[in-house]
């Protein structure tokens, strides 16, 4: 939370996107971007192409590396 409040206070807009740093996820992180008014990640590579992730807190976008 401190990190999104970071980013908007230096861009004066919420963040909707996300890159895990070494691509290092918990079983508990897409679903806690949800949570958070995330729109996308891309932090996973099983796919080449964009797909949908239902989370129990809703649906992200994931992107592929």
């Amino acid at each position: 939370d401190k990190g999104i409040r970071i980013l908007e206070g230096i861009t004066g807009q919420l963040p909707v996107g996300y890159r895990a740093p070494s691509f290092e996820l918990t079983d508990k992180t897409l679903e806690i971007l949800a949570q958070r008014g995330f729109v996308y990640d891309s932090s996973l590579m099983a796919h080449d192409v964009p797909y949908f992730v239902d989370t129990p807190a809703g649906r992200l976008v994931e992107a592929p590396v």
